[in-house]
């Protein structure tokens, strides 16, 4: 029985104060040996939940009685080559610094160095809470600081608690110490038995008083992550209102009900990672009416992107497939439906590198149901352009009409920025199509965002290239972006190759003459959004500025070009799917059975209780009741759930009792599809000249650099398999040639063979590769 229980007390209701303050409780790792190597060095902790941070800077240094200069020795490296462990040379010779002996040690000194605006300083605490430890002949380890004495004993190579208590930081320094007491025993401080290599803890504690939390987090459309996701599958099943949780057109099966959308959110200092099922809040669909031939099924992916941002000069194209994520889930896609124009085969060709690349949007806007999304082979739904209902559910000026079950543009006069409706893998966020009118002014009005390109028709300084019987040039922004000449051969204006019908036949206005001036068109003058869709700009949530991509549409609510972002990112877009997280992360939110239900304030009425909570769709509830809470508990009712594609359950009691007490508890959950499991894993790099390695138990995720003979297959060729000691990696890729990556879980010990197979060939046996400790 899965026990969630709610308490009520009927007669007495308390609610919570408001509290305007967070006590935030970071923790900080590093490699020790790191640390040692560089003898002083800034940690910022920084509360994931309120944005504030602090910066302490800790110096570690060898002990020693018998020399006033003892120096740290660095031992034994891994398989990539890093030093794992350290010990204590005091200049005794005969092999003294391999080890740390009786009466040598480690100290440790810390000190605040800034602290964010809204941290009460005087609340600044800190500690060394754990460190590695690899014991020899049973040392005896003392380890006194500001913060508190502990004695402990490491019987084997472990990451061992030091500070069991925390000290005040602010105005005070903070000192620690460990030292041998036992004499003939001997040890190392390790980071070899630790999460990737990483064995020093520092924790802080501190007090945030600003209410601003960090919007990569908090942005998350979590509403619905309990309920089913659902789809129409065609115009009658749309009017009758009649859905489906599960569904199969032979190409694509969902064969058991999924959540909708986000399930996890994890973030680290340098990333944030969201696993989604990638299947939209409301209901999806129809597409063409039946016609379509794909329909959405759980994507159970992990995408990860920056949490700081970085601007290169050069500017990478964002190409076909995931490029981002909603903050529904669904996959962010950009303006290309994957066609190029191919001149050899004198057509368009799907997955090939042009210069003449069709657009979505019209292409492909047909397919898209009333959300604006749709799905392609493997059943990935996702955005081209403006995420309409998505905006609805956030409440971003749209309309929704319940008889036909279509959105649309408020015609109402926009009162309220536009929130944040995804991210991009650069770490950029994307809003719906309201901002402020003035870029850095928050107090500009609000005002729709103006794209800035415009089609190529002869107009607003533009070429017509329609006066020609063929495409010959591509744009300025395209060839900047592509690194090629202008002198770009495409298709005839024949059939539905209209104008419009590729990226290309659009021009940036910021490349084209304004009329009667001589000068180019301006942004934020002529134009806001620039030739990657996005402005520079201060928003609800980054008061302080940020650039952000914009949705284009038009005056009149339609989608137009670029849509959600252009062909390139502002950013580097160093984020994009993983299979496993391999850093220490902070869990920011758990979806589907991990929901805790939470309470209206109960309905009493003259005999009868109504308790209403919030549940997961699929789950069963149970009742109990007592008189007083020192009695026993009584199942009262039992079989409790929610209504179809809803999130609420109630109860009413029917009782005389003047004052009774209740208590709901989850008892079981309808088999559903997960949204994928989440791997926390250590990456090890496997090759002939370098083995690496691994404990039982972990989780790797391994590297392979393979051999030069046979030949290696191109990047992206069908591998079949990997297995490495016989047991099958989980999943497996081949992102680069001659390197592929496994993920699996060590098991055995020794050297263990490594075996990759591609299909049709080659196999490649591999030993001396990995081996597990």
């Amino acid at each position: 029985m899965i026990k969630a229980p709610i308490l009520f007390i009927v007669g007495a209701l308390i609610w919570g104060a408001s509290v305007p303050a967070r006590a935030a409780n970071v923790t900080v790792y590093d490699s020790v040996v790191n640390l040692a190597t560089n003898v002083t060095k800034n940690y910022q902790f920084t509360d994931p939940l309120s944005g504030q941070s602090v910066t302490i800077a800790v110096t570690m240094t060898p002990y020693s009685e018998s020399n006033a200069s003892p120096v740290f020795t660095l031992l034994d490296t891994d398989a990539n080559h890093y030093y794992t462990h350290l010990g204590v040379d005091s200049g005794l010779g005969g092999g003294d610094g391999n080890w740390i002996d009786s009466f040598e040690g480690a100290n440790f000194s810390a000190s605040l160095v800034s602290a964010s605006s809204s941290v009460v300083t005087n609340s600044i605490q800190f500690g060394v809470t754990a460190m590695g430890i690899r014991p020899e002949g049973g040392p005896s380890l003392e380890w006194t600081s500001s913060a508190c004495t502990n004695y402990f004993a490491p019987a084997a190579e472990s990451v061992d608690a030091l500070d069991t208590n925390i000290v005040t930081l602010a105005g005070n320094s903070y000192s620690g110490e460990l030292r041998i007491l036992n004499q003939g025993t001997q040890c190392q401080i390790s980071d070899e038995d630790s999460f990737n290599g990483q064995s020093i803890e520092f924790t802080a504690v501190f007090t945030a008083t600003n209410t601003f939390v960090d919007p990569r987090t908090n942005c998350w459309l979590t509403t619905y992550s309990g309920k089913y996701a659902r789809i129409w599958t065609n115009s009658a099943m749309e009017t009758a209102g009649n859905t489906l949780t599960n569904w199969s057109n032979g190409a694509n099966t969902q064969s058991s009900p999924a959540y909708c959308g986000v399930q996890e959110v994890y973030s680290s200092t340098n990333w944030i990672y969201v696993r989604s099922t990638g299947l939209a809040s409301y209901i999806m669909g129809p597409w063409m009416n039946g016609n379509f031939p794909n329909l959405p099924v759980n994507q159970k992916v992990l995408f990860r992107f920056p949490r700081t941002n970085s601007v290169p000069a050069t500017k990478t194209a964002n190409g076909g497939g995931q490029i981002g994520v909603f903050v529904d889930g669904v996959a962010f896609y950009n303006s290309w439906d994957a066609f190029s124009w191919d001149a050899a085969s004198n057509a368009d060709e799907q997955n090939v590198t042009g210069y003449w690349n069709r657009d979505a949007y019209v292409n492909e806007g047909a397919s898209f149901d009333p959300g604006n999304a749709h799905q392609q082979n493997t059943g990935q739904y996702h955005y081209h352009a403006n995420p309409i209902a998505l905006r609805y559910l956030l409440g971003d000026h749209v309309d929704y009409n319940a008889t036909t079950k279509t959105y649309s543009e408020d015609t109402n006069t926009p009162t309220k920025h536009s929130p944040i409706l995804g991210w991009a893998a650069d770490g950029y966020p994307i809003y719906g199509p309201y901002g402020y009118s003035s870029a850095t002014n928050a107090n500009s009005g609000i005002r729709r965002m103006v794209s800035g390109f415009v089609l190529r028709n002869g107009q607003n300084g533009s070429d017509n290239q329609t006066l020609q019987t063929s495409r010959t040039t591509i744009p300025e922004w395209a060839f900047r972006l592509f690194n090629v000449s202008s002198n770009q051969a495409g298709p005839h204006f024949t059939g539905i190759r209209t104008n419009g019908c590729y990226m290309e036949d659009n021009d940036y206005l910021g490349d084209l003459i304004k009329s009667g001036t001589g000068t180019n068109y301006q942004q934020g003058t002529d134009f806001d959004l620039d030739q990657y869709n996005g402005r520079f700009c201060v928003t609800p949530e980054f008061p302080g500025g940020t650039y952000a991509y914009f949705v284009a549409i038009s005056s009149n609510g339609a989608p137009v070009f670029p849509y959600n972002i252009g062909f390139g990112y502002y950013g580097n877009p160093a984020g994009g799917s993983v299979v496993a997280i391999t850093e220490p992360v902070f869990t920011n939110f758990l979806g589907n059975t991990n929901l805790a239900s939470s309470v209206a304030p109960p309905l009493v009425k003259p005999g009868a209780v109504t308790l209403t909570w919030s549940s997961i769709e699929g789950g069963s509830y149970e009742v109990l009741s007592t008189t007083n809470l020192t009695s026993s508990w009584s199942v009262v009712s039992t079989g409790n759930k929610s209504a179809p594609n809803q999130v609420i359950a109630s109860y009413t009691n029917t009782t005389s009792l003047p004052i009774n007490f209740y208590q709901v508890a989850r008892t079981s959950v309808a088999t559903y599809d997960t949204a994928g499991a989440t791997y926390m894993a250590t990456n090890v790099v496997a090759s002939s000249g370098s083995p690496g390695a691994a404990h039982a138990g972990q989780y790797v995720l391994l590297t392979i650099d393979l051999p030069g003979s046979p030949p290696n297959p191109p990047a992206g060729a069908t591998m079949t398999s990997v297995t490495v000691g016989g047991n099958s990696a989980i999943s497996f890729s081949y992102p680069t040639q001659g390197q592929v990556q496994a993920l699996f879980q060590a098991s055995g010990s020794g050297p263990q063979t490594i075996v990759v197979t591609f299909n049709p060939m080659p196999t490649y046996t591999l030993n001396g590769y990995f081996s597990v400790n």
